[in-house]
């Protein structure tokens, strides 16, 4: 009786590890073919990030930025908002696709 509540609880043990394997080579499957939201938009976020980075490097004489530049600063800032904030949203998105077993 004892050696089959010990096979009955190796039987489950093993299952759940199998389980958890074959999760696992599925979840490299999908990360190996599909891009993240992220990585799609990952070009653009650099670009303004550049952009950004030469603004504020400029100096001028006196060590203040022309109005000009605070407010493309200021634009860019929000524009990057933007994207990190549709990234944001996208993966969410996606979470929950998963999470509710596909159904839309």
């Amino acid at each position: 009786m004892a050696t089959d509540k010990q096979r009955d609880a190796l039987q489950t043990i093993f299952s759940f590890f199998l389980g958890l394997m074959v999760l696992a080579f599925i979840r490299v499957g999908v990360n190996a073919f599909y891009q993240s939201p992220a990585e799609k938009d990952a070009p653009q976020l650099q670009k303004l990030s550049r952009q950004q980075r030469a603004i504020e490097t400029k100096t001028t004489k006196n060590g203040e930025r022309p109005a000009t530049d605070q407010a493309e600063l200021g634009w860019l800032g929000f524009v990057k908002g933007r994207q990190v904030s549709a990234v944001e949203r996208s993966r969410m998105a996606s979470v929950r696709y998963l999470f509710s077993g596909g159904v839309a």
